[in-house]
């Protein structure tokens, strides 16, 4: 039996492996770093996003719940103004090389699988891609060297990222739009570390960062001593982008275009994308089927974000949809009905898409 080859060690590629050396397959990770978890640069790092546990318990035999925790408290501030809202959609987890991130759980079930990792793996070019065997799965993230080395078409995006340690029992974020950037910044806290994010589709001057982190450490009381910048690709380039195959390789998670191209959301569709890669060595039209699918929601998702953008007077359109969202129940689904199958089991229209916030 031929060994499958998965470049990345992230949620990805360890989703693909674990399913692959349960199913009997012989697995080998390549890694670029000395151990899964992550750029020790940009990690540890706290993610949020809705999530469907059990739906992805059922499909891929994975439980979550060790790493993934249901959100306690969401806050947001639109130019300042606070709001409150319901959580419950929402789950927090942390990235990196802790244990108690989703890395490391990953990593932990992997091992027990039986895969077999190769760490300060770099593979960057073209030709190093070329040599892989036919059929290996690359899920190397949102890193620039994957999407140019492939010709992946990409969208080149800023972030300026911070820590903060925080009590350990803390489970909350904070999540903000203002003039300092035309897209968001959030604080996440979980595991007794605090993680800020300010994320941009363009360049953002220091006087933007200083305006966030004063707005930040006047609501939150976090202050960030060392910011971490770096510049990334997401595939949000064409709303053609997402591809399963690619020159006789699998491609999967944000490289393979499987994400939410509105917010941004990026755990569910990696996880989601490490069960179709697996599938597309173990079944190949289940992994077809599920990629149509997703690649039909991308489109539809993308060219509204696309749609959005363009709208005048930004700020007065979110000071009237944040206190209002429970009653929008129409226009919900637009936002978080982009992730890539989530409670894909569920009509467009049926209300369960929609409780972001609770009635009155």
């Amino acid at each position: 039996m031929n060994r499958i080859h998965i470049v990345g060690a992230g949620p990805s590629g360890l989703v693909a492996a674990i399913i692959l050396a349960r199913a009997g397959r012989e697995v080998l990770v390549l890694e670029k770093e000395k151990i899964a978890g992550g750029d020790p640069e940009t990690h540890p790092r706290v993610d949020m996003t809705p999530f469907d546990f059990e739906g992805l318990q059922k499909l891929t035999g994975i439980a979550f719940s060790p790493a993934v925790k249901p959100l306690q408290q969401l806050r947001g501030y639109v130019w300042g103004r606070p709001y409150l809202l319901d959580p419950a959609p929402v789950s927090i987890l942390e990235r990196g090389l802790r244990p108690t991130s989703i890395d490391s759980y990953l990593f932990g079930l992997a091992q027990d699988a039986g895969v077999k990792f190769e760490f300060s793996r770099f593979l960057q070019s073209a030709e190093d891609f070329a040599r892989l065997p036919a059929g290996s799965i690359i899920a190397t993230g949102p890193h620039l060297e994957g999407f140019r080395a492939l010709g992946v078409p990409h969208q080149i995006t800023y972030s300026y990222a911070g820590l903060a340690q925080t009590p350990p029992d803390l489970n909350q974020v904070a999540c903000y739009f203002g003039d300092f950037t035309r897209d968001y910044a959030y604080v996440a806290a979980i595991n007794g570390v605090a993680f800020t994010l300010l994320f941009s589709r363009r360049p953002l001057g220091e006087e933007h960062r200083a305006a966030y982190a004063e707005l930040l450490e006047r609501t939150e009381g976090i202050k960030i001593g060392k910011w971490r910048n770096r510049i990334g690709p997401l595939p949000t380039a064409s709303r053609f982008n997402p591809r399963l195959w690619h020159r006789g390789r699998i491609l999967a998670g944000t490289l393979g275009g499987v994400m939410d191209p509105f917010l941004l959301f990026g755990m569910h569709g990696a996880i989601l994308s490490g069960w179709i890669s697996a599938m597309a060595v173990l079944n190949p039209p289940a992994a077809e089927r599920a990629f149509a699918r997703h690649r039909r929601l991308f489109a539809r998702t993308l060219l509204v974000k696309r749609l959005a953008d363009t709208l005048p007077f930004r700020k007065q359109i979110f000071q009237f949809l944040i206190p209002n969202l429970n009653r929008l129940q129409r226009g919900l689904p637009l936002a978080i009905g982009g992730i890539p199958g989530y409670r894909w089991d569920r009509p467009w229209q049926e209300k369960a898409w929609m409780r972001l916030l609770k009635p009155g």
